[in-house]
């Protein structure tokens, strides 16, 4: 059965069952509980033409030709950072953000964020994206919306996610190990609202947390914490138990001789710290080892190109929680890959490398424990089974964005 979209976008409605992470030679002859929920009103606006995505049991897939898998490939080489270089220190990427302090002590069991959602303007090969990040070492996982038509092949404004451990994009690789637990949101999703500078602001909701009683890592998407899916705990080394390291904000990606692309609203500078003119994180808060949602302390506002991009973080701010800014602040940069001004040619590697698909041996568990999730009727409030509301914890749709956040030119 196949569904399609508003914007024309065709799925397949496969098995739960039947979807790529199953595929894993650890999880065949194996009995797995079904976890799907069923659907139910929220945040989340519906792309579908038929009202409301795939049928109960099943989960939207949209077909992969050769050619996705080698753009798949390309876009996870440029958020890899083995693109053309851009910067002597971050080489085709730069940053705007909100982030934990080097602390290998600190055991991060999760993070969240509520982000205004734009639609900034790219090139062919650039990447415009505000995210979550949680990492350990070389495990990271990321999820926000992004403007990347390397991989989609289009420059709307749609739901990603990103996991090193095998450089994968949503699941656009062999045993993706993000496992989709949702008939009506597919990992693509394409935001239908978008922030017009200066005028109406529209926000949506990231929250990644660990189950304490499996280990998985969960994602929530949209102000009420709708569950998307979950990575298994043992797909990740470092990541296995906690992150140490959380970041909050904008980013972007470019290839050398292109001016660099708007970040967040567009359109600066300056970075006004004003919610109808600049991007915005809020209501950005960490789920701590023992799993209690609170403020994140030791933190830093970062940009590795000031003057071009610029991040303010604002603090506490009444029932928006911890916000921050982030927008371009300054001209277009134009990246060269050495001082002499000479930029070489992208980097042209197999795509389809064979170790690009090939499988890990690793072993999941299914057991898990019921999910916070959202309480819709309580603005700025958290009801969670497992992770316990901190006094700065935050959820819910304010229905507009307040002072905080990431933004662009």
């Amino acid at each position: 059965m196949t569904q399609k979209t508003k914007f024309g976008d065709t799925y397949n409605c496969i098995n739960y069952y039947d979807q790529p992470a199953f595929d894993h030679p650890s999880l065949k002859n194996q009995k797995f509980e079904y976890q799907m929920r069923p659907s139910r009103n929220h945040s989340i606006d519906s792309i579908w033409v038929n009202g409301y995505g795939c049928p109960s049991g099943t989960v939207p897939f949209r077909p992969v030709t050769k050619d996705d898998l080698i753009r798949a490939k390309l876009a996870s080489q440029m958020n890899s950072l083995k693109f053309s270089p851009q910067s002597d220190v971050h080489p085709g990427l730069h940053s705007a953000l909100l982030r934990t302090k080097v602390n290998p002590s600190k055991k991060y069991k999760g993070a969240h964020m509520l982000t205004s959602i734009y639609n900034p303007s790219v090139e062919n090969n650039q990447v415009s994206s505000s995210r979550l990040k949680l990492q350990n070492g070389p495990d990271t996982m990321e999820v926000g919306w992004t403007v990347n038509p390397t991989l989609y092949k289009d420059n709307k404004t749609r739901l990603y996610i990103y996991t090193s451990v095998r450089s994968c994009y949503n699941t656009l690789c062999s045993a993706p190990g993000f496992i989709l637990e949702t008939s009506e949101i597919p990992l693509d999703y394409i935001f239908p609202q978008i922030s017009q500078r200066g005028g109406a602001t529209f926000s949506t909701g990231f929250f990644v947390y660990k189950d304490s009683k499996n280990g998985d890592w969960y994602l929530q998407v949209g102000t009420q914490g709708i569950e998307i899916g979950r990575w298994p705990q043992k797909i990740f080394s470092a990541l296995a138990d906690s992150a140490s390291h959380v970041e909050w904000g904008g980013q972007v990606i470019t290839p050398t001789d292109v001016p660099s692309p708007e970040m967040g609203s567009g359109d600066g500078p300056p970075l006004l710290l004003n919610d109808k003119q600049d991007a915005a994180c809020y209501q950005i808060n960490v789920v701590d080892e023992n799993y209690k949602q609170v403020n994140p302390d030791d933190t830093e506002a970062f940009t590795d190109i000031g003057g071009i991009y610029d991040a303010v973080d604002l603090g506490l701010r009444g029932q928006f929680g911890r916000l921050m800014y982030h927008d371009d602040d300054g001209e277009p940069l134009m990246d060269y890959y050495d001082v002499s001004g000479q930029s070489p040619e992208p980097r042209q590697d197999n795509l389809l490398d064979d170790d690009a698909l090939e499988d890990e041996n690793v072993d999941w568990d299914r057991e898990r424990s019921s999910t916070p999730l959202y309480e819709p009727d309580k603005v700025g409030k958290l009801r969670k089974s497992l992770v316990k509301k901190g006094d700065n914890g935050g959820g819910g749709d304010s229905g507009q964005v307040p002072r905080a956040g990431t933004s662009g030119r």
